[in-house]
C-alpha cells in the first residue's frame, strides 16, 4: 500500500494552485478570523487550509496512514495510538477539514443575513399591573432612588399619578412614618364618610420631602432676602410655599383618618410604621393640636392685618381651610421658631394671636376654653415661659361643688435661699371637682391662699359676673400633678405684665 505523507509546507508549495501573494494573503486573513464552533476543533489541526487543492479535499485519511514525526521518520497511525496524550490528536487527524469550513461559511452566511435585534422596550404597564410586584420593589428603595426612577419617563410618571392603587402604595411607603396611612375599604364609601379627604399626589410628596431640606434659620433667611429690593429667587420661594402646603394637606389627612379609625395605644409598634423611610415624628398625634404652616415675609415679629389675611390665604391655597378647627395652630415659619414667635390661632372663623397679658413668650387666649380639650393638647406646641403653663377654664357649672368642698388646710413648702433650703408651713384653701367624662375625667384639685379674700375670689370665678369672660385665667401646677389627678391655682392680677 501506497503511504502518503502530508507535510504542512506542501500545501503552499504548489504555484498551480495560488495565483498570486495576495490571494495568499487573504485566505490567511479568514482563517484568522473565522469563528469555529467547538464541534469543529478538528478542523483546526489536521485540516487542510481553503486553499488545498481538490484532491486533498476529498481524502479521506486511511487508517494505517503515517504521519511525519519530529526526526522525519514516518509514524503509523497505530503507533501514535500507543503513545500516551495523542488519542486526542489522533481523533482530530480523523476529521475531515473541508467539510468543517464549508459548516463555518454556512454559518457565517446565515449571521450575515439574519437583521439586527431590536433593542426590547420596557413596558411599565407590565410591572405596574402586579402590585405586590410593584410594592416588593419600592420597599428597598428610599425616596431619592425612587424620584429618580419615577423621572425615567414620562409615561411611567403618568401611570403612576393615574393609578389610585400605585399612588397608594406610593404615600404609604414614603409617608408612613409621618403618620399616613390608607383608610379602610369599608370606611371609603357609605355614611361613614361625610365629606372626600384631602387628595394628595405625587407632586405633593416630592414638595413635603423638599420641605424637609429647610432648617429654620434658612427660611428666616430666605424671608429676609424676599424683603429685599433684589428679592428672593422665584423658584425658591415658590418651592418653599409648596412644601408648606404639602405639609398642610398631610395633617389634614393624617387627622381625618385618625376621626375615622382611631389607632390602638401602641401603634407606634406596628410594622407599617417601623418601615418610615427616616426617623420623623407624625405629622398630627391624637388627642394633639393641629400644626399647619405658612411661609409669608414679614416686615416685623408682630404680623400686621394684611400679613396675617395673606397666612389666611395661604390655607385656602393649601386646600385645608374647610378642614380648620377651633384651637388649631397655625405656625408663620418666616418669622421664627423662638417661643410663640408666629404662631397663630384658629378661632372657628379667622386666626388670630396670642395674648401676652400674663407671659412674655405668649400664652392661651380668653375665648379658648381648655375644658373641651385635653390638658396636654398644646403640649410642645405653645411654649411657656415657666413650669406652669397659663390657660383658661370655664367653671361655672362647678360652682356648687368647689363650694362644698372648700377646706382650709395646712400645708408645707420648701423655700430656697442661699445658705440653706427650709421647709415652711402655710395655710391654703382647697376644693376639689370630679369631672366624670370628657378630656379632664378624673380629679382636679383647686389651691388659693388661706386668706378669706382668695376664698371670695375663688367663688367669684364661677359666678356669670362678665357673660363675655366666663372662662378666667389659671395655672397648672405639674410637680403635684399626675394623670387622674390635675392641680390648679388662679392667676391674680398681680402677675400681670405692665
Amino acid at each position: 500500500m501506497e503511504k502518503v505523507y502530508v507535510d504542512s509546507s506542501s500545501h503552499y508549495s504548489s504555484s498551480d494552485n495560488y495565483s498570486s501573494a495576495d490571494e495568499i494573503n487573504t485566505t490567511e486573513a479568514e482563517d484568522r478570523d473565522r469563528v469555529t464552533d467547538p464541534s469543529s476543533a478538528c478542523s483546526q489541526s489536521g485540516s487542510s487550509p481553503c486553499g488545498t487543492p481538490e484532491k486533498y479535499k476529498d481524502c479521506k485519511p486511511d487508517p494505517e496512514t503515517a504521519v511525519p514525526s519530529q526526526g522525519g521518520e514516518p509514524l503509523m497511525k497505530s503507533h501514535i495510538d500507543d503513545e500516551p496524550g495523542q488519542e486526542v490528536q489522533a481523533e482530530e487527524d480523523d476529521c475531515p477539514g473541508g467539510a468543517t469550513d464549508h459548516v463555518d461559511e454556512e454559518e457565517a452566511e446565515q449571521q450575515d443575513q439574519e437583521p439586527p435585534r431590536q433593542q426590547i422596550k420596557i413596558n411599565f404597564e407590565q410591572l405596574v399591573c402586579h402590585l405586590d410586584i410593584f410594592r416588593k420593589i419600592i420597599s428597598h428603595l428610599d425616596y431619592l432612588d425612587f424620584f429618580s426612577l419615577s423621572q425615567i419617563s414620562r409615561e411611567f410618571r403618568e401611570e403612576l399619578e393615574d393609578d389610585g392603587r400605585l399612588r397608594e402604595i406610593i404615600m404609604t411607603r414614603y409617608l408612613s412614618g409621618f403618620g399616613y396611612r390608607s383608610l379602610p375599604a369599608y370606611l371609603q364609601a357609605g355614611p361613614h364618610r361625610a365629606r372626600e379627604l384631602v387628595k394628595m399626589d405625587l407632586k405633593d410628596l416630592a414638595s413635603f420631602y423638599a420641605g424637609l431640606e429647610f432648617e429654620s434659620l434658612e427660611l428666616i433667611g430666605y424671608a429676609k432676602q424676599a424683603l429685599n429690593r433684589k428679592g428672593l429667587d422665584y423658584r425658591t420661594a415658590k418651592m418653599i410655599r409648596a412644601s408648606t402646603r404639602a405639609h398642610n394637606k398631610l395633617v389634614a389627612y393624617v387627622r381625618a383618618v385618625e376621626e375615622l379609625e382611631p389607632l390602638p395605644p401602641n401603634h407606634h409598634l406596628n410594622s407599617h410604621l417601623r418601615q418610615a423611610p427616616r426617623s420623623h415624628d407624625p405629622v398630627f398625634r391624637s388627642g394633639k393640636a393641629a400644626l399647619f404652616k405658612v411661609w409669608v415675609p414679614c416686615v416685623d415679629h408682630w404680623m400686621s392685618n394684611e400679613e396675617l389675611a395673606e397666612c389666611e390665604r395661604e390655607l385656602w391655597r393649601s386646600q385645608v381651610w374647610s378642614y380648620l378647627k377651633k384651637g388649631d395652630v397655625c405656625w408663620n415659619s418666616a418669622i421664627g421658631d423662638f417661643g410663640n414667635e408666629g404662631k397663630l390661632l384658629f378661632d372657628g372663623r379667622f386666626l388670630r394671636d396670642l395674648l401676652f397679658e400674663f407671659d412674655e413668650v405668649g400664652h392661651l387666649p380668653g375665648w379658648l376654653n381648655m375644658l373641651e380639650y385635653a390638658p396636654s393638647y398644646y403640649h410642645k406646641i405653645i411654649s411657656s415661659s415657666t413650669s406652669a403653663p397659663i390657660f383658661y377654664l370655664d367653671l361655672t357649672g362647678f360652682r356648687e361643688e368647689i363650694k362644698g368642698s372648700l377646706r382650709l388646710s395646712e400645708d408645707k413648702i420648701e423655700v430656697a435661699s442661699p445658705q440653706a433650703r427650709y421647709r415652711v408651713k402655710r395655710w391654703v384653701y382647697r376644693a376639689v371637682i370630679k369631672i366624670p367624662k370628657g378630656p379632664w375625667a378624673g380629679q382636679l384639685v383647686i389651691e388659693v391662699d388661706g386668706t378669706s379674700e382668695h376664698a371670695r375670689d375663688l367663688l367669684r370665678r364661677c359666678t356669670h359676673v362678665d357673660p363675655a369672660k366666663k372662662a378666667t385665667p389659671w395655672r397648672i401646677i405639674r410637680e403635684r400633678s399626675r394623670p387622674g389627678k390635675l392641680w390648679i391655682r388662679p392667676v391674680n392680677d398681680d402677675e400681670r405684665r405692665t
